[in-house]
């Protein structure tokens, strides 16, 4: 017997990107993303790169400011790489005729090579909502399930 406590392998969560339009009066896209929760082991190794990229720019800014060699930045994992690892679908995506456009990956890689910032737009969406409040007051206030106590 398994325990199921989210039978969904997925979350939606809402994205955004800020375009420079006019002075002052930036474009702003709102869409609605949907991610694939990553097992612990994904997770984990998700982490870890991360926070190998934070620890390496840290180096090269700091090498920057003691005025030393800087050395070349090389990523562990990109803001695509972690688009295409999580991302499994979208809404609020069109084309030039305003018909909505299906995910697909390649619409994907598409989508990022036209718009500079979308892939870490993606990112950011799926960081701000893989780890939401654990509050229970607020996580039941606003969740569609009851409350397993009363």
């Amino acid at each position: 017997m398994s325990v199921v406590i989210n039978p969904h392998p997925a979350f939606w969560a809402p994205g955004h990107l800020v375009i420079p339009d006019q002075p002052d009066k930036p474009f702003v896209f709102k869409y609605k993303a949907r991610f694939r929760h990553l097992s612990e082991a994904e997770q984990k190794d998700l982490d870890d790169k991360m926070a190998l990229n934070q620890e390496r720019q840290r180096a090269h800014f700091q090498a920057i400011l003691k005025r030393e060699p800087v050395p070349k930045f090389e990523a562990a994992i990109t803001d695509k790489e972690i688009a295409a690892l999580v991302l499994v679908d979208w809404e609020g995506f069109t084309d030039a005729e305003k018909k909505p456009v299906p995910y697909t990956p390649a619409a994907r890689d598409q989508a990022c090579a036209d718009t500079p910032g979308l892939d870490s737009s993606f990112c950011r969406a799926y960081l701000e909502a893989r780890n939401p409040s654990q509050v229970l007051k607020d996580a039941e206030k606003n969740s569609e399930a009851l409350p397993a106590t009363t």
